[in-house]
């Protein structure tokens, strides 16, 4: 099965949403050193934004005149 770099970001998004939670609290608990949680967050946001570059590049926006 292959999937749209649209629904790939999709998804990456949400599981962004759901670690941000996930690590909050794991840090707040002491299970996750604060370092840790920040540098996995921050691959996670540039690899979103690589996806972002991605779908731009396969939908092109119209620009007006188009």
């Amino acid at each position: 099965m292959s999937y749209t770099n649209a629904e790939k970001l999709r998804e990456l998004e949400r599981e962004i949403g759901y670690r941000e939670k996930v690590f909050t609290r794991m840090v707040a608990e002491g299970r996750l050193d604060p370092n840790q949680a920040r540098r996995r967050m921050s691959i996670m946001r540039e690899i979103a934004a690589d996806y972002v570059k991605l779908v731009e590049q396969d939908e092109p926006r119209l620009t007006i005149g188009d």
